[in-house]
């Protein structure tokens, strides 16, 4: 007997179901899969290592050399938490105490990533030692990294959202200070955006004000000139989608405090 027209009609809607439902199954198994490659990687990373997992010595041991460089950081979060609790450096130091950088320095445990840290007020506090690797940008950790408590992108209305003049005077001082200390010239302060793909420390940052300063410092302190030629400046016009996956896990240590 010959298929009738319903039969015929039937075959031809299964056909075109077939046909659509194949890709999209396909598609969703090559999903599962690169989620779960993407998952694998990622839990490997430092700062998604287990709660309560024994810190990483990451950069073991002292620095052989003086710090060539200092890079200028903004903590990227307000003075203060939403419970009220300041952020500073002990605040800094838990919340990279769960992000995996800590290291071992002459029998210590330090877990913050900078060397130092200004407050709002200007009461500069000590991270790192100078000559313990940091943690604060690749390739450039063996750079003392001053973080500023603040956030200074434009967009973002938290205080301070610029430096405090204060904050600014401070770090004039500190810098001048670092640079005699290890022969640091000016050309060698820079921005954590100036070395790697990021805003840090904010468009709201007067980098040119400080260079200035630190600029007639230098010029009357003959100790501040060159072991150390000045590195390729790196572009940070294509920071956004970097920014943004740094900024949300930034927002969750933050909503811990």
């Amino acid at each position: 007997m010959a298929p009738s027209d319903s039969e015929h009609s039937q075959e031809g809607a299964g056909k075109r179901l077939r046909s659509i439902l194949v890709p999209i199954v396909g598609l969703g198994i090559a999903a599962l899969i690169g989620l779960f490659a993407w998952r694998a990687h990622h839990s490997a990373l430092p700062h998604n290592r287990p709660a309560g997992a024994p810190p990483v010595a990451a950069y073991p041991g002292p620095m052989a050399d003086d710090p060539p460089g200092i890079l200028i950081h903004h903590s990227d979060t307000p003075a203060r938490s939403r419970k009220g609790e300041s952020f500073d450096a002990a605040a800094l130091d838990r919340i990279a105490s769960r992000r995996g950088f800590s290291v071992t320095y002459q029998g210590k445990i330090y877990h913050i990533s900078y060397h130092y840290v200004i407050l709002p007020d200007g009461t500069v506090q000590k991270g790192r030692p100078d000559k313990c690797h940091g943690a604060h940008c690749p390739h450039y950790n063996n750079w003392i990294g001053i973080c500023l408590i603040g956030d200074f992108q434009k967009q973002n209305y938290w205080f301070p959202n610029s430096p405090t003049a204060r904050q600014k005077q401070a770090l004039v001082g500190l810098c001048e200070k670092l640079m005699s200390q290890y022969s640091i010239p000016p050309e060698n302060v820079r921005r954590h955006r100036d070395v790697h793909m990021t805003y840090c420390p904010g468009s709201q940052f007067p980098y040119n004000e400080i260079v200035t300063e630190l600029r007639k410092y230098a010029s009357v302190h003959p100790e501040t000139r060159l072991p150390h030629p000045p590195p390729p400046r790196a572009i940070a016009s294509s920071a956004t989608t970097v920014n943004r996956a740094a900024g949300e896990a930034h927002e969750a240590a933050i909503a811990e405090q």
